[in-house]
């Protein structure tokens, strides 16, 4: 076989394999259908109302999980709708995070990990490899709408409590606006205290305090959305009040 000849054949080959492989990959994920009910299941038996984690008993029956964790990884998000891909990343972020702490379970704080850096390590999802961080700063927050703030579960006391249920593309406006309510109206994030005139807040609105300028005049009058009634009249009447940050508590949201 001529030189030439020989290199032809070895490029056919060498690019039938490619085609093969990569084939092989747009297929699964393709074919994968996101089952959210699996997720639902997880999440009513091993997280409970106040959003702790019963990890130990997620560990001993893991099946479902690792089911709905296997979808999330080979799912193709491409022809999703805006806000399918929104509840989508929402969803799997929550589930990473899950995933992470119960792949290192017994651990008391997921700050713990990965020297400080577990945001920052690339993750299998959506066909493809993505950070924690990747999904909430380069694909959550770019959608414009602080309120996932209150849905992303960083498995802390101090994160947003973790909902037992999923979030679905067909209610993620109404789930949205309730976990931010929830939120708000958890003195441990939010307190009003009135005789210093001074509303205590999670840090999450100083570390992300752009996100919610870009949709309110300023910190307070955001708060004021979600407020108790009788706060937010408060806060009408005393325009002069003050901000103060509370410490953020990154022990584990465990049962």
């Amino acid at each position: 076989m001529r030189f030439y000849d020989r290199t032809f054949f070895y490029c056919l080959i060498a690019g039938t394999l490619f085609l093969r492989l990569n084939t092989g990959d747009v297929h699964a994920a393709q074919n994968v259908t996101l089952d959210y009910a699996l997720w639902e299941q997880v999440l009513k038996k091993f997280v409970n109302d106040q959003g702790r984690v019963d990890y130990e008993g997620l560990k001993k029956d893991p099946d479902q999980f690792h089911q709905f964790i296997d979808q999330i990884e080979k799912m193709d998000i491409q022809q999703l709708s805006h806000v399918e891909q929104k509840a989508f990343w929402i969803n799997a972020y929550n589930a990473i995070t899950m995933k992470v702490i119960l792949d290192h379970y017994p651990v008391t704080s997921i700050r713990l990990l990965n020297f400080g850096l577990v945001w920052h390590a690339d993750r299998k999802v959506a066909a493809g490899k993505k950070s924690l961080g990747d999904i909430e700063h380069k694909i959550l927050r770019p959608m414009g709408d602080p309120r996932i703030h209150f849905a992303i579960n960083c498995a802390s006391i101090g994160c947003p409590r973790l909902p037992n249920r999923p979030f679905y593309p067909e209610t993620l406006e109404e789930q949205l606006d309730q976990e931010a309510k929830r939120f708000m109206n958890d003195p441990q994030k939010v307190f009003l205290d009135r005789k210093r005139n001074i509303i205590h807040h999670s840090a999450i609105f100083d570390w992300f305090q752009e996100d919610f300028l870009a949709v309110s005049p300023d910190l307070v009058s955001y708060i004021k959305k979600y407020i108790h009634e009788e706060d937010k009249r408060y806060l009408d009447e005393h325009p002069d009040v003050q901000l103060q940050v509370l410490k953020y508590n990154w022990k584990l949201n465990r049962q």
